[in-house]
């Protein structure tokens, strides 16, 4: 049956194949009508740009569905029942282990008082909305001048944690398996692609989409500051994980792709520390990050530093005042962004066959996670007769501190212990 009264025109427009209506119509089923005045939906679907397809026979969604409820009264109650009846339609559409279903809740009031970021900028210019009244002009404009960049500088930090909750680690290491890796090389290109929302509004654009953002940034690469940085290849690293992202037709097998992702991020960093005029030292330890956190990332808003009270407080009984006061001190994003970074590192190099390398930026990694969760320090203390267990068991910890201490990342905890889950098996 056709439910007339949702506005799904946007399947046939970007030839999205049947199940997507099917599934959409099941998520606006679930939106209580009285409560809510209308649904927006964002994201890469929105773009035209979701990755799906029948891949052996059964219908995968490689890309997150992301909306807004916007509703006249929020209350944690509804929160939580739209969360259960999502999280039951994602087992029943069994659409893949990288689809999930992420919505925001927020007043028709609130909508006017949203952050100037870039999720903000493309629910504007490229929302869709499907159900309700369209409000996309009570978003505020954001603009090259007005919007957050230290929030922008966040990217790297979820796209680095993406990419490590979604590392399938002994397949990998195991290069014969790679190359009908098929997820993980969607996550890879994805992620990557992920590195022009941070670096075309540094070079001066803000553009809505990965199609209009890499298309950009090859056409000016040249004269842009960045190339010196990200080198020759990577307009055509770009178009190739462009190209797998929508289609899923790879010209390389996993691992390269993953370790050419990495480099590009390891050359972002030090764009990064070049426009903000840091220097560098020769350690490898990626110090310098937290050393500069308040300058590249948001830890000294106001709410974070409010919610860092708050975690405090919890923690003080178990860890004492002295303890929580140096956590607290701690500029935990530039942190996070660090012991990400080694993390992936240490991977690369042990894949190489590096073992001391891996172990030394494994080590780095456990003592960063150690002031970040508030937890005695293991480095140095574990067997590491088999490096990939210990290094496995490191990213379980740092999985367990990104799911407490940050709230949005807290709301996907099931999605994410699922992910950990699967990959185990």
């Amino acid at each position: 049956m056709i439910r007339t009264e949702y506005s799904l025109d946007f399947c046939n427009e970007f030839a999205y194949p049947e199940e997507v209506r099917g599934h959409f119509e099941r998520i606006l089923d679930c939106v209580d009508k009285q409560n809510t005045v209308s649904v927006l939906l964002v994201g890469s679907t929105s773009r035209g740009e979701l990755t799906c397809g029948h891949i052996v026979g059964k219908f995968t969604v490689f890309s997150d569905y992301e909306f807004f409820v916007v509703s006249r009264c929020v209350t944690v109650a509804e929160r939580q029942r739209l969360r259960r009846a999502f999280d039951k339609l994602e087992g029943e559409f069994d659409a893949g282990p990288l689809f999930h279903i992420d919505f925001n809740l927020v007043s028709e009031a609130k909508l006017t008082r949203l952050p100037r970021t870039l999720f903000t900028y493309e629910a504007k210019a490229r929302g869709i909305t499907i159900w309700g009244n369209d409000l996309r002009t009570k978003l505020p404009t954001v603009s090259l001048g007005n919007i957050n960049k230290r929030e922008l500088n966040e990217i790297i930090i979820w796209r680095l944690w993406s990419l490590l909750l979604h590392l399938p680690a002994r397949q990998l290491r195991a290069r014969g398996a790679a190359q009908s890796m098929t997820d993980y090389r969607y996550v890879v290109c994805k992620n990557a692609l992920d590195l022009t929302s941070w670096l075309v509004p540094l070079e001066g654009k803000l553009l809505p989409s990965f199609r209009e953002r890499v298309r950009s940034l090859t056409d000016t690469y040249t004269d842009l500051s960045c190339s010196a940085f990200m080198g020759s290849g990577f307009p055509k690293f770009l178009g190739q994980c462009l190209n797998g992202k929508i289609s899923l037709h790879f010209e390389t097998d996993a691992w390269r792709l993953y370790a050419q992702a990495i480099d590009c991020f390891g050359r972002a960093f030090s764009f990064l520390s070049h426009k903000h005029n840091i220097q560098v030292g020769p350690n490898d330890d990626m110090a310098w990050l937290e050393h500069n956190s308040t300058k590249l990332f948001r830890d000294n808003d106001l709410k974070r530093r409010l919610y860092d009270c708050h975690l405090g407080v919890q923690k003080a009984a178990a860890n004492g005042p002295r303890q929580v006061v140096r956590w607290f001190r701690h500029r935990k994003h530039g942190l996070v962004c660090a012991t990400l970074y080694l993390m992936h590192r240490s991977f690369i190099a042990f894949a190489q066959g590096n073992l001391n390398s891996a172990i030394a930026k494994l080590e780095q990694s456990e003592l960063n996670l150690a002031l970040l969760a508030l937890a005695p320090s293991k480095a140095g203390l574990r067997d590491s007769t088999d490096f990939l267990a210990l290094w496995l068991e490191v990213r379980a910890e740092l999985a367990e501190f990104m799911t407490w201490y940050f709230p949005w990342i807290r709301s996907q905890k099931n999605h994410v212990e699922t992910v950990l889950e699967q990959q185990y098996a």
